[in-house]
């Protein structure tokens, strides 16, 4: 019975996400928009794909197990993630070929965080890696910039750490020290 209604359950992400895509690429909206009081969860091997869109969250929105990518080309300028409500993601992936992705909100990501083309720009906000969470794939052609200012948490056990990177933010740490849970936090301003 169980089963059963897990599956129900993902028949009908399914379906919401292709209605929403019908819709996107009818009205030739730019956005997938998640109204206040919709509760929106992708949970398992879910993958969403915003080709040259943004994302609003004014609802709830979850994305436990799933995917999210976007991708896209300078022709469309800027993604954006915005919204009244922070955003949970669990693999996110920044896939523009020559435009960038922008935070209008602030974020959390228990998963991977990858940047395979193009950058993500803080834009004053913030992105919590918790203690799952970590950066993937940051190079100097594609990296997480905050030109306005923003910042990357990621937060560990340091009980006599040997070589720690949390998060994978860029520092290694090594104490003899039972320190316990602490939050390394990576700023970016110009």
């Amino acid at each position: 019975m169980i089963n059963h209604k897990r599956n129900i359950m993902k028949y009908g992400q399914y379906i919401l996400f292709t209605i929403l895509a019908s819709a996107a690429f009818l009205s030739n909206a730019q956005e997938v928009r998640i109204s206040n009081g919709l509760n929106v969860s992708l949970d398992g091997p879910v993958n969403l794909v915003l080709n040259n869109m943004a994302l609003s969250n004014n609802g709830q929105f979850k994305a436990e197990g799933a995917t999210v990518q976007f991708t896209g080309g300078m022709d469309a300028g800027r993604s954006i993630i915005r919204g009244s409500s922070p955003l949970i993601f669990h693999h996110l992936i920044i896939d523009r070929a020559s435009a960038d992705v922008q935070l209008d909100n602030r974020i959390f990501v228990n998963g991977n965080l990858t940047l395979t083309k193009g950058n993500l720009d803080l834009n004053n906000y913030s992105i919590d890696l918790g203690t799952s969470g970590r950066i993937e794939g940051e190079n100097t052609s594609a990296y997480i910039t905050g030109k306005n200012g923003g910042f990357i948490k990621a937060t560990t056990d340091l009980n006599q750490a040997q070589s720690t990177n949390p998060g994978n933010l860029g520092l290694k740490l090594t104490t003899n020290q039972k320190l316990g849970r602490s939050s390394i936090i990576r700023g970016h301003v110009q």
